[in-house]
């Protein structure tokens, strides 16, 4: 709620670096991440940070992921509330992931437990659905963890873990809004918590409601307008913009080079633009296209897509005997989000409804009763310069000195007679204002249970067993799409005559009548079809939107069931203490579906195909650590101890299996009490997903460069060789002494893109820490903890999508040919000599390759200062309490981040997103029932791309936040995000969030809020 609503102010009294496991006062024994085995607090073997309850509830933040995207050592997310509105699917989902490594080498754990997936397909967790109420800590490591927790924690883990044995009722009420009077936000949470049965169990209830209205691109001056984002309004007019085939060169006709076919349809001009504005059919009028008719987008755009959230969850346990504990944790959550963008900007592409024989393509014939005279008159005249041109083209091809040329003049000819032939249609763009936004609503509800035993046999080994299983169901309906097969019927019409009518002539499924418009077609007439007119504003009827409008949905399933048991406790004695270990096993089945709806499927709703996603795997895995004492108590060793863990797991989808093996190794060494040094390398692995093995691969119809197009047979190079290699390319060279394409062989390439692979190989890291912990009371000058951690990620055989163009330069381009991409790439191998050669397909999917690396430091630094210690600032005020102030600078230098992808390096570090720099300061002054937090988040200077040098500046943002102990049973709190409404950098619009002048999740693009709420606790 209230996106980083000071959830950082208070995360900065709480995170410290990636030690403050380390540096807590309490030493009591326990399990923190990074490690099955028990340690004390202060002798934690790898850097933890660690967010309490309390900071959490201090701060007002409603979903834990606000906090945590403000930590140093977290990456831009891949989806949030402020990125997700065009990213229509996944609209307010809210997911996290670390060092920019992305969400599915990140592992979420609820109590060390695994957690389902909120987006199908992948692992990537929706924190909306994660208790925030329910929270006692929040535990988070980098680095690689695969052995201890198994497959994607490569950049490493979220353990978030609940509260237990929580006794007495909280409730708290919440609300907020921007200066801009958006972002209108709510929150009511209450949670309970007893024990029972005689103090031998534990219930805790949490329930919490919360409701973010979202933000919107209108009420902000420098967003209300494209001409202010874009710097123009959309090409895509709400009147109806009508492209006639313009003249071509005439001179081409007299100085027209006999050996160049070609030259007379290159000479075709793109057409006079036109919009239709009131009237229809002869009535029309017609103006010059200019931008008076563009379309303002920005008013239908959410920069901030709405949230509401319900949580319910429940955390208990019975003890039966000391020694053997059952419990249950149950969550259920409910996400409502919907994503609204301006109405459709349709083409008379989408239809691909003009026969082959007149041109292809899509268009609307110039005989439609609501094309206006004027623009019919000009279709004609243009077919006949056209039909000209296509004469003089036969011409040469009589003349010609080759029988080759002969055929390419032939060829020529045909082509300019499709174009003439298809001047009987006009292509037209237009905005469907009359449908409305096109609008998203998903409705999200998220099922886990966990069911287990723990306790100790033999005094010594504690065993645990569960079951855990999780499921989302994620149901979404959108608005605002077309129905393309009724709508090339609809736009196939023509004026209802007396025969018509004799025949039986239907106008939506009614009677018709001489002189209305009806469709073509008598089949679709008996459907309701009703004739639509695109020219002219607010000029679609309400009946025939009814008929060409199509509703979207989509169902997506994920399913988790996961099985493990394990046993812990002391191996052997050392003379520095006892060798623990853990041994244990895990099974786990992962299942998703994205189905979406028939339209959607078949490519009929004005958007390639999208088939539907449906595959699983299983794992099997048996995981063993142990952690051995070497020295303590001894001169420069305090205690000195190494640790390792290894895992194996066996991966299985019905048709491959996939072995892959992850081993840690680390050393903790204290020479002082308050001095530690610690290491560690870690080989983690990641299994490819469900897309990345099962997606179908979407349809794909977009251009692309090939780069074999104007190769002769004299052409000198590597890629000339390989293109001339290929028989369909040699046999058109052959033929017409080059392989020059035509626009039409040009244009609107098929094929498929992101198809998955199910024999993909493991992503593998090597990663490295190194790091010292320093804590020291200082008596009055107060207590100073700092850590200092060097890391280096170096992720391999990284799971990726070539791209289509990619694919073909790869092909083409590479060192060898054939090779493995060239598989991609498919030629036309039918008709003459002189019509092959030509790409038509290019399916695309996913392949291991190239690295990822990245290596930095993360420092942190804590100072806590009681007030009361200095005397002199005590008695001069005459004061019996001033109180405490504790200071926290979390700090995160990247060094190096770069990756490697099909050859190609591109150095990542510095650019937005991902910052050279990157820190928290926050300072916190509490005083009895008083508590006042000022903190500043910075990001350094970056360039736009890798690729684009544009600098954009370093970024502050300062947070306030506050809150007062009325009574023991009464806290009011509240604060002010932005406080200075600083304006999120400008970014160019190619580069920018879709709505906002800047990049939404990574800049803070809504503004100046508020918060303030209420606390009731007994």
């Amino acid at each position: 709620m209230l996106r980083k609503i000071s959830s950082a102010l208070l995360a900065s009294a709480a995170i410290v670096g990636l030690s403050t496991a380390a540096f807590a006062a309490d030493v009591e024994t326990v399990t923190v991440t990074g490690t099955r085995i028990p340690h004390a607090n202060v002798e934690a073997p790898t850097a933890v940070t660690t967010i309490s309850s309390e900071v959490l509830q201090m701060s007002g933040t409603v979903n834990v992921s606000d906090m945590l995207r403000s930590v140093p050592s977290f990456g831009v997310s891949g989806i949030s509330a402020t990125n997700s509105n065009f990213a229509t699917t996944g609209a307010g989902i809210s997911t996290l992931e670390l060092r920019n490594l992305g969400e599915d080498r990140t592992l979420v754990l609820v109590n060390g437990r695994r957690y389902v997936a909120g987006v199908a397909g992948s692992s990537a967790v929706d924190f909306n659905t994660v208790p925030t109420d329910l929270i006692d800590r929040v535990e988070v490591i980098t680095g690689g963890a695969s052995a201890i927790y198994g497959s994607d924690a490569l950049a490493g883990v979220i353990n978030v873990i609940l509260k237990t044995d929580y006794e007495g009722m909280t409730a708290d009420v919440q609300t907020g809004r921007t200066e801009y009077d958006d972002e209108v936000t709510y929150k009511v949470h209450a949670m309970f918590g007893s024990n029972f049965a005689n103090n031998k169990g534990n219930l805790v209830v949490s329930a919490t409601w919360s409701r973010n209205e979202g933000a919107w691109a209108k009420n902000r001056g420098p967003l209300r307008s494209d001409l202010t984002v874009s710097g123009g309004k959309s090409s895509y007019s709400a009147y109806g913009r009508i492209a006639v085939q313009a003249d071509f060169d005439t001179t081409a006709l007299a100085t027209l080079d006999p050996t160049k076919p070609g030259d007379i349809e290159n000479a075709v001009g793109g057409g006079e633009v036109d919009v239709v504005g009131s009237g229809v059919g002869p009535t029309g009028t017609v103006s010059p296209y200019g931008s008076k008719y563009g379309f303002d987008r920005q008013p239908w755009r959410a920069i901030e897509v709405p949230v509401d959230r319900l949580v319910f969850s429940t955390n208990g346990h019975y003890n039966l005997t000391n020694s053997l504990q059952f419990y249950m944790e149950t969550t259920f959550a409910n996400t409502k989000s919907s994503a609204n963008i301006e109405p459709y900007p349709h083409d008379s592409a989408d239809l691909n409804n003009i026969p082959a024989s007149a041109g292809g393509g899509g268009g609307i014939s110039i005989y439609n009763p609501y094309v206006p005279a004027s623009i019919r008159a000009a279709a004609l005249a243009s077919q006949a310069n056209l039909f000209t041109a296509r004469d003089a083209a036969l011409a040469q091809a009589a003349s010609a000195a080759t029988p080759a040329l002969a055929d390419a003049w032939t060829t020529e000819a045909a082509t300019l007679n499709q174009l003439g032939l298809s001047d009987n249609y006009l292509t037209y763009r237009r905005r469907l204002t009359e449908f409305g936004p096109r609008h998203y609503n998903a409705n999200r509800d998220l099922y886990r249970l966990v069911v287990g035993a723990k306790g100790t046999i033999f005094d010594n080994y504690n065993w645990d067993l569960y079951f855990n299983w999780g499921h989302t169901l994620d149901t979404q309906q959108g608005t605002g799409q077309i129905n393309i097969p009724n709508l090339r019927e609809a736009v196939q019409a023509h004026t209802a005559t007396a025969a018509d009518i004799s025949a039986g002539a239907l106008l939506g499924g009614g009677p018709a009548k001489v002189g209305d418009i009806i469709c073509d077609n008598s089949y679709a007439q008996a459907e309701g079809c009703v004739p639509i007119n695109l020219f002219g504003l607010n000029s679609v009827t309400p009946d025939a939107l009814k008929y060409v409008m199509a509703p979207q949905s989509r169902i997506d399933n994920i399913d988790q069931q996961v099985i493990a048991g394990s046993i812990s406790g002391p191996v052997f004695k050392m003379p520095a203490g006892d060798v623990s270990g853990v041994v244990g096993f895990e099974y786990r089945r992962e299942y998703a579906s994205d189905v979406p709806d028939a339209l959607s499927q078949s490519g009929q709703n004005a958007g390639n195909k999208e088939p539907e996603t449906i595959g699983s795997y299983h794992v099997l895995e048996f995981f063993a650590e142990t952690e051995v004492p070497i020295l303590k108590n001894e001169f420069l060793a305090k205690d000195l101890s190494v640790g390792g863990a290894v895992r194996w797991s066996q991966y299985g989808t019905g048709n491959s299996t996939t072995i892959t093996n992850a081993y840690t190794g680390r050393i903790s060494w204290s020479p002082l009490d308050d001095l530690r040094f610690r290491a560690q390398y870690a080989k983690a692995v990641r299994a490819a997903n469900i897309t990345e093995m099962f997606a179908p691969g979407g349809e794909d119809f977009a251009s692309v460069d090939d780069p074999c197009n104007g190769v002769t047979p004299t052409s000198t190079g590597s890629t000339a060789a390989h293109c001339l290699a290929d028989p369909t390319v040699a046999a058109r060279v052959a033929a017409t002494g080059s392989l020059t394409l035509s626009l039409a062989e040009i244009q609107g390439t098929g094929g498929t893109n992101g198809k998955g692979k199910q024999d993909l190989s493991p992503e593998k890291s090597d990663t490295y820490t190194l790091g010292a912990v320093f804590n020291h009371d200082f008596g009055s000058y107060g207590s100073l903890m700092l850590s200092v951690d060097y890391y280096d990620i170096d992720i391999q055989n990284v799971i990726t999508r070539v791209g289509r163009q990619q694919a073909i330069d790869l092909c083409y381009k590479g060192t060898s040919y054939p090779n493995a991409f060239c598989d991609m790439v498919v030629r036309k191998s039918t008709g003459g000599n002189f019509q092959k050669g030509a790409i038509t397909e290019v399916n695309t999917g996913y392949f291991n390759q190239g690295y990822v690396k990245e290596n930095g430091f993360d420092i942190a630094i804590s100072h806590n200062f009681d007030l009361n210690e200095v005397d002199w600032l005590k008695g001069g005020l005459g004061l019996d309490d001033v109180g405490q102030i504790s200071t926290r600078l979390n700090w995160t230098y990247t060094n190096g981040f770069s990756d490697e992808s099909f050859g190609e390096v591109t150095n990542d570090n510095g650019v937005v997103g991902a910052p050279k720099h990157k820190a928290q300061f926050g300072l916190i002054y509490q005083n009895g029932p008083l508590s006042m937090q000022w903190e500043t988040d910075f990001q350094s200077r970056v360039y736009l791309t890798p690729f684009q040098k544009i600098s954009i500046r370093p970024y502050y943002l300062h947070n306030l936040s506050a809150s007062y102990q009325v009574t023991d049973e009464l806290e009011f709190f509240g604060g002010v995000n932005n406080l200075l409404n600083i304006r999120a950098p400008f970014v160019p619009n190619a580069y920018a969030t879709t709505g906002t002048t800047s990049v939404a999740d990574v800049y803070d693009a809504i503004g100046r809020r508020f918060f303030l709420g209420a606390r009731f606790k007994m």
